[in-house]
């Protein structure tokens, strides 16, 4: 039995640098909105307001803000690991336009960007949606939600509700992916983003949203490796019981 342990544990100390082949380097998640109203011969008023995280871990962070007329609101659940990535992101600003005598508009981002350092050749799989809102310019810009892994200026993965013509963006555009790729050995980076900003002579609000998992997956020999260690002990304990 003490050779199947030792059998075992040598299996897992080879499987474990698979496991922690990615090295986090940098992160920053930030939520944000603003807010501008201005009222003919009246007052002004603007307000903003942002929270920010560098750190590893779970970032849960919300935020609404309403100026007079104008309103926005953002938002980002997301939990960053060695291992697994997992984020959903939303934003949605608000205008309101009465001619002659107020205009109001907003503004509203939330934004990942996650960089991480691969010592090895490692699997990956990233599944999720991306939704985005919009209709023609002047009167405000469509929201472009998207995800993007990259390796330096070389985009591996991405997706955008951007990919969709303009005059088809409508309040239920989503666009659902699921990909597995390989990294090399090298740094990445990963962004989402989703930022939408209303101009004067907007009506009603907008928004959009991205929501994806990430996960690095162990090299096939590592498993492999455990495999043989379980099935060595079996070969092990048959000896052992037939003397």
């Amino acid at each position: 039995m003490k050779r199947c342990a030792l059998v075992v544990a040598y299996a897992l100390f080879v499987s474990a640098p698979s496991l922690a082949a990615v090295t986090p380097i940098g992160l920053q998640r930030v939520v944000r909105v603003s807010a501008h109203t201005e009222i003919v011969d009246g007052p002004t008023e603007e307000g903003a307001d942002e929270r920010v995280s560098s750190e590893f871990g779970l970032f849960n962070e919300g935020l609404e803000l309403k100026v007079s007329d104008a309103g926005g609101s953002a938002s980002q659940v997301s939990t960053v690991s060695p291992q697994q990535i997992t984020a959903t992101g939303h934003a949605a600003a608000g205008a309101y336009t009465q001619t002659g005598d107020i205009y109001s508009a907003a503004s509203a981002a939330s934004l990942l960007h996650y960089e991480f350092l691969v010592d090895g050749d490692t699997q990956f799989t990233i599944v999720g949606q991306v939704q985005g809102h919009g209709q023609f310019p002047p009167l405000y810009v469509p929201v472009d939600s998207r995800v993007t892994l990259s390796r330096g200026a070389e985009e591996l993965f991405f997706v955008t509700t951007g990919n969709l013509p303009e005059y088809e963006l409508d309040d239920n555009d989503i666009v659902s992916f699921e990909h597995v790729g390989m990294l090399a050995p090298g740094n990445y980076a990963l962004d989402a983003t989703v930022d939408q900003v209303l101009r004067w002579g907007s009506e009603g609000g907008k928004g959009g949203s991205f929501q994806f998992t990430l996960t690095f997956v162990p090299e096939p020999h590592c498993i492999d490796c455990v495999l043989l260690g379980a099935m060595t002990c079996v070969v092990v304990g048959r000896r052992h019981v037939l003397k």
